[in-house]
Protein backbone atom coordinates (compact mmCIF):
# COMPACT_ATOMS: atom_id res chain seq x y z
CA UNK A 1 0.00 0.00 0.00
CA UNK A 2 2.74 2.83 1.10
CA UNK A 3 4.96 1.85 -2.18
CA UNK A 4 1.06 2.60 -4.19
CA UNK A 5 0.80 5.97 -2.44
CA UNK A 6 4.40 6.92 -3.12
CA UNK A 7 4.34 5.90 -6.66
CA UNK A 8 1.13 8.23 -6.91
CA UNK A 9 2.43 11.49 -5.19
CA UNK A 10 5.80 10.94 -7.36
CA UNK A 11 3.67 10.98 -10.01
CA UNK A 12 1.72 13.79 -8.91
CA UNK A 13 5.03 15.76 -7.72
CA UNK A 14 6.57 15.13 -11.77
CA UNK A 15 3.54 16.59 -13.38
CA UNK A 16 3.32 19.39 -11.12
CA UNK A 17 7.21 20.21 -12.00
CA UNK A 18 7.10 19.71 -16.34
CA UNK A 19 3.87 21.43 -16.64
CA UNK A 20 5.67 24.42 -15.39
CA UNK A 21 7.75 24.64 -18.02
CA UNK A 22 6.08 25.98 -21.03
CA UNK A 23 7.36 25.65 -24.23
CA UNK A 24 6.40 29.18 -26.40
CA UNK A 25 7.62 30.30 -29.86
CA UNK A 26 8.41 33.46 -30.21
CA UNK A 27 8.17 35.34 -33.41
CA UNK A 28 11.80 37.74 -33.46
CA UNK A 29 10.33 40.40 -35.13
CA UNK A 30 12.47 43.21 -33.21
CA UNK A 31 16.03 41.60 -33.11
CA UNK A 32 17.87 38.50 -33.11
CA UNK A 33 21.09 37.90 -32.73
CA UNK A 34 22.55 34.34 -32.24
CA UNK A 35 23.96 32.56 -29.10
CA UNK A 36 26.57 33.93 -26.92
CA UNK A 37 29.71 32.64 -27.33
CA UNK A 38 30.59 33.58 -23.48
CA UNK A 39 29.04 35.33 -20.39
CA UNK A 40 25.82 34.61 -18.35
CA UNK A 41 23.47 33.63 -21.80
CA UNK A 42 26.11 31.19 -23.59
CA UNK A 43 24.83 29.68 -25.95
CA UNK A 44 21.56 31.50 -25.92
CA UNK A 45 19.89 33.58 -28.55
CA UNK A 46 18.80 36.88 -28.24
CA UNK A 47 15.24 37.30 -29.32
CA UNK A 48 13.32 40.48 -29.27
CA UNK A 49 9.24 39.82 -30.36
CA UNK A 50 8.65 43.66 -31.01
CA UNK A 51 10.38 47.16 -31.29
CA UNK A 52 10.84 47.50 -27.31
CA UNK A 53 13.71 46.32 -25.31
CA UNK A 54 12.25 42.87 -24.29
CA UNK A 55 15.14 40.61 -24.67
CA UNK A 56 14.23 36.81 -24.29
CA UNK A 57 17.41 33.99 -23.87
CA UNK A 58 16.56 30.79 -25.81
CA UNK A 59 18.38 27.81 -26.73
CA UNK A 60 20.54 28.77 -30.22
CA UNK A 61 19.90 25.40 -31.85
CA UNK A 62 15.58 25.87 -31.28
CA UNK A 63 15.81 28.85 -33.59
CA UNK A 64 14.83 28.84 -37.11
CA UNK A 65 13.11 30.54 -40.13
CA UNK A 66 11.48 27.92 -42.60
CA UNK A 67 15.37 26.16 -42.23
CA UNK A 68 17.05 28.65 -42.72
CA UNK A 69 18.98 30.58 -39.64
CA UNK A 70 18.80 34.19 -41.62
CA UNK A 71 15.91 36.66 -42.49
CA UNK A 72 15.64 38.04 -45.87
CA UNK A 73 15.41 41.83 -45.81
CA UNK A 74 15.30 44.39 -48.74
CA UNK A 75 15.96 48.38 -49.33
CA UNK A 76 18.94 47.61 -47.79
CA UNK A 77 21.91 50.02 -47.29
CA UNK A 78 25.54 49.63 -46.69
CA UNK A 79 26.16 50.89 -43.17
CA UNK A 80 28.87 54.04 -42.72
CA UNK A 81 28.81 54.14 -46.59
CA UNK A 82 28.36 57.00 -49.44
CA UNK A 83 27.17 54.46 -51.53
CA UNK A 84 22.95 55.09 -51.97
CA UNK A 85 22.18 51.51 -54.00
CA UNK A 86 20.37 49.28 -52.19
CA UNK A 87 20.07 45.42 -52.39
CA UNK A 88 19.00 42.78 -50.63
CA UNK A 89 20.25 40.85 -47.73
CA UNK A 90 20.66 37.77 -45.95
CA UNK A 91 20.62 39.08 -42.31
CA UNK A 92 21.50 36.46 -39.77
CA UNK A 93 21.67 39.11 -36.74
CA UNK A 94 19.27 42.24 -36.85
CA UNK A 95 17.92 44.77 -34.98
CA UNK A 96 14.98 47.36 -34.99
CA UNK A 97 16.45 50.78 -34.83
CA UNK A 98 13.28 52.68 -33.79
CA UNK A 99 15.05 56.06 -33.81
CA UNK A 100 15.50 56.14 -37.39
CA UNK A 101 12.56 53.53 -38.07
CA UNK A 102 15.17 50.47 -39.78
CA UNK A 103 16.99 47.04 -38.96
CA UNK A 104 20.25 47.08 -38.47
CA UNK A 105 21.20 43.55 -40.45
CA UNK A 106 24.25 41.85 -40.24
CA UNK A 107 25.06 38.88 -43.02
CA UNK A 108 27.29 35.92 -43.26
CA UNK A 109 29.84 37.85 -44.03
CA UNK A 110 29.90 40.21 -40.61
CA UNK A 111 28.81 43.22 -43.03
CA UNK A 112 26.51 45.68 -41.77
CA UNK A 113 23.70 46.95 -43.68
CA UNK A 114 20.89 49.64 -42.64
CA UNK A 115 17.39 47.89 -44.31
CA UNK A 116 14.04 50.23 -44.60
CA UNK A 117 11.47 47.54 -43.64
CA UNK A 118 9.23 47.63 -40.55
CA UNK A 119 9.25 45.00 -38.55
CA UNK A 120 5.42 43.79 -39.86
CA UNK A 121 7.36 43.51 -43.07
CA UNK A 122 9.62 40.27 -42.59
CA UNK A 123 9.61 37.00 -41.86
CA UNK A 124 11.16 36.45 -38.49
CA UNK A 125 13.16 33.96 -37.05
CA UNK A 126 10.71 31.82 -34.91
CA UNK A 127 12.68 30.75 -31.28
CA UNK A 128 10.94 27.81 -29.44
CA UNK A 129 11.86 28.77 -25.89
CA UNK A 130 10.96 27.20 -22.39
CA UNK A 131 9.26 29.27 -19.98
CA UNK A 132 8.69 28.92 -16.44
Amino acid sequence: MFHQSFFKIAMLFSILCFSALVESSLYCRGRFSKGAKTGEHKGKAACGTSHDNTIYYCDDDGCTNGGHRWVKMDHCVLAHSNWNGTSTQQCVEYKWDDNHHRFSCTNHGGVTYHCKMNIHQIQPIICSCYES
